[in-house]
């Protein structure tokens, strides 16, 4: 299967249909429509109606795009915004971050994953919550992220069911509510199964079979007595009230429930010793809802050795690097040295900061920095270090849809930290594996991929050796206080101002008026960026302006054309507003 895997924070996203488009639109409007992200106008209450206004379209597009998990956290924004709209009180400034933190997860989980069955969502949970809150929504659980579409019913073999005789279904539930003891929850499962025998129906007949798998999963004390599994409960209950009134059965509870009882199932069964609850296990199987290793993605760089093979043909040996069966022009060797080393202290740096405050979003310079990384040390043939700088890119793409706890930001840390004593290595030439352990920890954090293998994208050769690997700047010294908020402020509009010539662009791609408006701008934020000292959002500029030169290369008539420059400046807007937060809380 070939490999997807985003290869930079502003790669094309998995999800390629029309309504990941409009999402991004819809995304990018609720962003502007909220000013007080800037540090003013949050008191505006024509800015908190228009949000609301957006983000109900929002809803309605992933609900249609058969993304119910992600659609969820979207509607409890929309209700939490239309309830600052409505209260005076409530439009804060503590608020709105709080709207833009999810607006941001939300945008990253829906640029590196696809739907899938089950959507897994979970990881925006962190957001989730508070949203909830903010919007009076009540109860909110993991499992309200966690959600199939369509739904399949897969009854499995009766001859897994329990085969004692069963009681009474309403003596039995009342039983277990009174007392939780496993004999009251095993004599409900032997109810249940005698049900699921009974039902005929297959929806009817798998959600039976899941509710005596998971009561016999609580008596085995692999689930706890929650919200979810009472739920379950008292919701066949009342599907059995309705058969016997001679009711059809609903729907849309059933996949409810089922949807809950899975999510059940993915949490007990993994506690269990293997073997144990086999109806629990082959449910759980059939849905394919048990957590999978981590993939670990290795970059394959055996076209590019080639590539370097022919290119040291007919050089002097003068000029040629020989590390192992590795041969290089000596000058590009020499360039990717000095780079990696730059972008691989500036990474630990990055990672070193966030390491000590991992509920700050992640840095987008940091996804920018691994991402050079990996390419060119693709570029040189380097696996080890390629595959290494692919999986720090890939680890922090996941974190950026959900807050990282400490153990995994410091994990990214200690990973660059080993990412450059191998550049080291490399200086003194000599080449050694990553440690397996740590590519496997990474994998673990990031999104499952579609392949083992990938194959990086190169810098496009009109761009010269320079766009990836040529030397480091040496910056001015960063501008501090009002002079550094000026710049980021500026910078923020000149980005606004190239969001909106790159929609003209996309509306009219024969328009060369905004090819050159756009590259003007960039060159204008690259001037500013470089008198600022801004080591962390130069970077991010440089990136765009790759991802504008590449434009002439790509077929013109591609629809997502422009979609990888676009999602270069989202990095790049993401980032400066990372850096004014800072440097508010800083002026503060």
């Amino acid at each position: 299967m070939t490999q997807h895997d985003p290869v930079s924070p502003q790669a094309p996203a998995h999800w390629q249909t029309p309504q990941r488009g409009m999402l991004a639109r819809l995304f990018d409007g609720v962003q502007s429509a909220l000013p007080s992200w800037l540090g003013e106008g949050a008191e505006q209450a024509d800015a908190w109606v228009l949000a609301a206004e957006r983000l109900g379209h929002a809803v309605q597009a992933l609900e249609q795009a058969g993304r119910p998990a992600p659609a969820q956290l979207v509607r409890a924004m929309e209700r939490a915004v239309a309830r600052v709209a409505a209260q005076p009180e409530l439009r804060t400034m503590d608020n709105a971050s709080l709207i833009q933190q999810a607006s941001v997860a939300l945008r990253s989980y829906v640029d590196h994953t696809r739907g899938a069955c089950p959507e897994d969502a979970r990881a925006l949970f962190p957001v989730y919550q508070p949203v909830a809150a903010l919007a009076r929504m009540g109860r909110c659980e993991p499992a309200d992220l966690w959600r199939w579409h369509p739904f399949p019913w897969k009854p499995v073999s009766a001859t897994l069911l329990p085969a004692t005789e069963a009681g009474d279904l309403y003596d039995s539930a009342l039983r277990v509510f009174r007392e939780q003891e496993p004999p009251a929850l095993l004599a409900l499962a032997d109810v249940a199964g005698a049900q699921a025998s009974v039902a005929g129906d297959g929806s009817l007949t798998t959600c039976w079979q899941l509710l005596a798998a998971v009561l016999q999963l609580r008596a085995a004390g692999a689930l706890e007595w929650d919200h979810v599994l009472q739920r379950a409960v008292s919701g066949m209950v009342a599907q059995h009230a309705r058969a016997r009134r001679g009711q059809p059965a609903d729907e849309a509870q059933l996949q409810a429930l089922a949807q809950d009882m899975l999510f059940l199932l993915a949490q007990g069964v993994p506690l269990l010793p293997e073997g144990e609850q086999p109806l629990a296990r082959a449910l759980a199987d059939a849905y394919g809802v048990l957590p999978q290793p981590p993939v670990v993605v290795r970059v394959d760089t055996t076209e590019v050795r080639t590539l370097l093979a022919q290119a040291v043909q007919g050089l002097p040996e003068e000029s040629v690097k020989t590390l192992g069966e590795l041969r290089w022009p000596q000058d590009l060797y020499n360039a990717y040295l000095q780079s990696a080393d730059a972008w691989s202290r500036e990474l630990v740096q990055q990672l070193n900061r966030w390491a000590r405050q991992p509920a700050h979003p992640v840095p987008q310079s940091a996804l920018v920095l691994s991402a050079q990384l990996a390419r060119a040390s693709a570029q040189l043939g380097l696996d080890e270090l390629a595959t290494l700088g692919h999986a720090i890119e890939r680890a922090l793409v996941a974190l950026q849809v959900r807050m990282a706890r400490g153990e995994e930001a410091e994990l990214l840390h200690q990973a660059a930290g080993v990412l450059g004593h191998e550049l080291h290595q490399v200086a003194v030439d000599f080449v050694r594996p990553v440690p397996p352990s740590l590519l496997e920890q990474l994998a673990a954090l990031a999104q499952k991929p579609d392949s083992d293998r990938v194959v990086l994208p190169l810098p496009d050769p009109a761009l010269g050796i320079g766009a990836a690997t040529g030397e480091a700047e040496a910056l001015p010294e960063q501008k501090q206080g009002e002079e550094w908020q000026a710049y980021l402020k500026d910078s923020l509009k000149q980005v606004q101002q190239l969001q909106a010539v790159l929609k003209q662009w996309e509306a009219r791609p024969e328009n060369a008026g905004a090819s050159s408006e756009c590259l003007r701008l960039l060159q204008g934020l690259q001037q500013a960026s470089r008198e600022a000292g801004a080591a962390s959002v130069l970077p991010l500029v440089q990136a765009a302006l790759s991802e504008r030169a590449l434009l002439r290369v790509r077929d013109a008539s591609a629809p997502d054309r422009l979609q990888a420059l676009q999602q270069a400046v989202l990095g790049l807007e993401a980032g400066l507003r990372e850096e004014l937060v800072q440097a508010g809380h800083l002026a503060g």
